[in-house]
């Protein structure tokens, strides 16, 4: 999960090891960006911590990162609402599968495509996740 802020005028962006592990695991990553992402100093034991990024580079390249959920949006969503999104990503990723499925049958490259299901399913999995955590008046456990 992701969260911008801005103090002082300086934008900052807060994110969670868990994305920041995803992130750096792409190949598709710019080098830039990996270069702020210092493995060495992420607890594996601790995925939901936060840390605090100023840099331009790599605050932009989140705002264009739709697979990662952002904590405004998603923290003042309903559930219900948060549901017809997820309902939506899962239509998304099927659709995706059909179209790598008619690819490989006309021996296309499909390394493209394969990257976005991957971000898609990745998108339905912190979803999952912040649902398991969030309550909304009921007890999901």
């Amino acid at each position: 999960m992701k969260r911008f802020t801005k103090e002082n005028g300086k934008e900052k962006v807060f994110i969670q090891v868990r994305d920041l592990r995803f992130i750096d695991a792409q190949s598709r990553t710019p080098s830039n960006v990996k270069k702020e992402i210092k493995l060495e100093n992420l607890n594996v034991n601790k995925q939901d911590e936060y840390f605090e990024f100023t840099n331009k580079d790599f605050i932009n390249f989140l705002k264009k990162a739709d697979y990662i959920l952002d904590f405004d949006e998603f923290n003042n969503m309903s559930y219900e609402d948060i549901c017809k999104g997820f309902d939506q990503n899962r239509k998304n990723i099927e659709s995706k599968i059909k179209e790598i499925k008619k690819d490989l049958k006309k021996k296309l490259d499909v390394t493209s495509k394969r990257h976005d299901l991957d971000l898609l399913n990745y998108y339905e999995q912190s979803i999952l996740y912040f649902l398991s955590h969030k309550k909304y008046g009921r007890n999901i456990d």
